[in-house]
């Protein structure tokens, strides 16, 4: 630039000219390319409506602190924590009014941890916390707890969204990373499982990872597996408890269900119905205890058993799936005359 200056000529000024403005086109493309490479670098890290970060960098970050402290005895602790009942606020005021409610609850939990942790929404409204490096477990796992007691406690305070008074709880489901860790996807499940296992408690809580609850998550998806086969293998069995009126005389029946599989003997029905309602599997089964019952209840009256009633469990599931009314008037006509097919009671469970 100097050197087209020091020409002397027009065509000189006209180049330096020139040249001043290249450069500040060069400048101008440089910083928005730079600011464009921190934008998408920062929106590849971070959870576009909450600022928080996303998924991706928690799982890699997490790879990184457990390659960290396998030379050493530390140990960290991950949350993860999902809103209890949130879909009922998307569902009845909108999913603009629930995504106001999860971008307050970020802020919360960016408020009660400060800079100490790293924290992630990981989609929906499921969040995820880790804890600083302890140099020992218990020490961690106490103050974990006392940390995660005090954060659902936060969590519950009233929201006021756009006018609406918002009552919201949490489960926290925790999982220690220590020595032994080997994938952080692994652990993340983990924590996920007893996140899930302080919904089944009641919600509202805190549980613990730990080996009795893996075997018991081992044991129930072995229940599961072979659920599936039960009723191909001619597992299922049905009993018949007779019902007494007040002068102690049997007027009915009720129809329970049984499992006696060979290798884990009789299951329990509080056990195998829920992992049937969970899977589905409750339609197919419930349809077979039906059949099955009807089938004894002409065959008694046709060998002159008399009896008022005949009362049916029917799951839940079953009783608002699409095709139960068509399949109760399928078996009835199959199996039951005017006469007898009054004497059929369907008790539903209380959870409904």
């Amino acid at each position: 630039m100097a050197i087209f200056f020091l020409i002397g000529e027009w065509y000189g000024y006209v180049l330096s000219v020139f040249s001043v403005i290249f450069l500040g086109v060069l400048l101008y493309s440089s910083d928005n390319s730079y600011r464009l490479i921190q934008k998408n670098y920062y929106q590849a890290q971070h959870d576009s409506l909450t600022g928080l970060y996303n998924r991706r960098y928690f799982v890699e970050y997490m790879e990184r602190v457990i390659n960290r402290i396998q030379h050493t005895d530390d140990y960290v602790y991950i949350l993860l924590i999902d809103l209890d009942h949130f879909k009922t606020i998307n569902d009845t005021l909108g999913h603009e009014i629930g995504d106001k409610v999860l971008v307050e609850v970020a802020s919360r939990i960016k408020r009660y941890c400060g800079n100490n942790y790293i924290i992630a929404r990981l989609g929906g409204d499921e969040f995820t916390i880790m804890s600083k490096e302890y140099a020992a477990q218990y020490d961690c796992q106490e103050l974990v707890l006392n940390f995660s007691e005090a954060l659902l406690h936060i969590l519950k305070a009233p929201y006021l969204i756009k006018g609406h008074h918002l009552y919201l709880s949490a489960s926290i489901g925790i999982n220690g990373v220590g020595r032994k860790a080997m994938d952080a996807r692994y652990f993340t499940k983990e924590a996920d499982i007893a996140m899930y296992e302080a919904k089944a408690q009641g919600r509202d809580g805190i549980i613990v990872f730990n080996d009795d609850l893996a075997k018991r998550v081992e044991y129930h998806l072995e229940i599961e597996r072979r659920l599936y086969f039960a009723l191909e293998h001619n597992e299922i069995e049905l009993r018949y408890q007779p019902q007494f009126n007040k002068e102690r005389k049997m007027i009915g029946c009720e129809v329970l269900v049984r499992w006696n599989n060979h290798e884990f003997g009789f299951v329990s029905p509080a056990e195998f119905i829920a992992i049937a309602e969970k899977t589905g599997l409750i339609i197919e089964l419930g349809n077979y205890i039906m059949e099955e019952a009807f089938k004894t209840l002409s065959q008694w009256s046709e060998n002159e058993i008399e009896i008022e009633q005949f009362s049916i469990n029917i799951s839940v599931r079953q009783f608002f799936h699409a095709t139960f009314v068509e399949q109760v008037e399928q078996l009835v006509r199959k199996y039951l005359n005017e006469k007898i097919v009054k004497k059929v009671v369907f008790e539903v469970t209380e959870t409904i």
